[in-house]
């Protein structure tokens, strides 16, 4: 499922591109085995190594019960708002795309 959704988003990227988006992905897997992802799924954008789950904790999506990062999408402006958040309650659960690109091309505070 992780990778499904990484490769829908590296093949459908020019919404991110089109809103000026730093995409990332985050898991618990090593720098080394996130570098070979990207290079497997041609993926255009980074895949972060979060090995000790302190960034995943801290956005609240890990399972303590299953001890697994649950799937999350975190759209985050530049002035660290979050835009949009969507946390799965089981490896399958995942938004559809388009809510995300509607995140990113939403308004912000102060704008029309």
């Amino acid at each position: 499922y992780c990778n499904g959704q990484l490769v829908s988003y590296a093949r459908n990227f020019e919404p991110f591109a089109a809103a000026g988006a730093h995409v990332y992905g985050v898991s618990v897997d090593t720098v080394g085995q996130n570098r070979a992802m990207v290079e497997k799924l041609i993926l255009p954008f980074s895949l972060l190594a979060d090995v000790d789950g302190e960034v995943i904790r801290r956005y609240d999506v890990w399972d303590e019960k299953g001890q697994v990062s649950r799937p999350a999408i975190f759209v985050v402006d530049k002035d660290a708002t979050v835009r949009y958040a969507y946390v799965g309650e089981d490896f399958a659960d995942r938004p559809g795309d388009q809510p995300i690109y509607d995140a990113l091309n939403a308004p912000g505070e102060g704008e029309k």
